[in-house]
């Protein structure tokens, strides 16, 4: 008789070492949802601050552009590294239809973003004075999205859904493999990306580009006039940009593209699934 000592190897689910009853993966998912939810309160937080005019001076249209797109910039900044920092429905809508996302992890991501800008919103009333939250004498709530006297609902659609369209036009090229190699400066491409579609769009209809961004006022304002506008608008682009941008201008990525950064991506997004 020979005896064969057989080495049993048992795989032990990795688990998160402070909440030991969670599963890494669920933590993962978890912290991401968590980081989007943070990410788009700063959002709301940070760009309804630079155009606070109940101090005195007025906001002239280069510092909310500005002051909107360098949110952004720091946004991305910060939890580019945690999440996919998407910290906008509009965005997570194109991820999911360009499969960079599951559906289910997109709800998620969604419902995160619309909680997280309510959240900020409510914060950053919370903690100014109540004479900062109009507009100059009036009693417009400041910080909602509206489109000029000017502009039509429907041409206010129109805009939300063109610049709209060349932020996920941006997106798509950033997620493409063929862009692997120029990813150390993402963060400033959405940054001056935004600073460029608010001086273009900023006095026509505000410049949203975001459901969750100007949700959050109008629900707390109780004011809902033309706000379908950044509703249909962001999604109508989002859906437009997505699709085009799958259907005519992806190709799969030469071998060569596989860099580092590609298989971090892909290694992301199983973790995801």
């Amino acid at each position: 008789m020979v005896n064969e000592n057989k080495n049993v190897v048992i795989e032990v689910e990795e688990r998160h070492f402070l909440f030991k009853c969670v599963p890494m993966d669920q933590m993962d998912k978890i912290t991401h949802c968590l980081a989007e939810f943070v990410g788009t309160a700063s959002l709301l937080v940070l760009s309804c601050m630079t155009c606070m005019e109940g101090l005195g001076s007025e906001i002239i249209p280069i510092q909310a552009a500005f002051g909107g797109g360098l949110t952004v910039l720091v946004i991305v900044s910060t939890f580019g590294g945690i999440t996919h920092c998407h910290i906008n429905p509009a965005v997570t809508l194109a991820a999911a239809i360009c499969r960079y996302v599951s559906v289910p992890i997109a709800i998620c991501y969604m419902i995160s973003q619309i909680l997280g800008a309510i959240a900020g919103f409510a914060l950053l009333r919370a903690v100014t004075p109540s004479e900062l939250h109009y507009k100059g004498n009036s009693t417009q709530l400041w910080c909602l999205t509206l489109p000029n006297e000017r502009i039509d609902p429907i041409h206010g659609f129109a805009i939300e859904a063109i610049i709209t369209t060349l932020l996920i036009w941006l997106c798509c090229a950033l997620w493409d493999a063929r862009n692997s190699r120029w990813q150390d400066s993402v963060s400033m491409k959405f940054g001056f990306t935004v600073i460029v579609m608010n001086l273009a769009a900023g006095q026509l209809t505000g410049s949203s580009m975001n459901p969750a961004r100007s949700l959050a006022p109008a629900l707390i304002a109780n004011y809902w006039t033309d706000q379908w506008i950044y509703w249909a608008g962001p999604i109508t682009g989002s859906v437009f940009a997505s699709l085009c941008y799958k259907y005519i201008f992806h190709r799969n990525a030469p071998k060569e593209c596989c860099t580092v950064a590609t298989l971090k991506a892909e290694l992301i997004d199983k973790l995801m699934e």
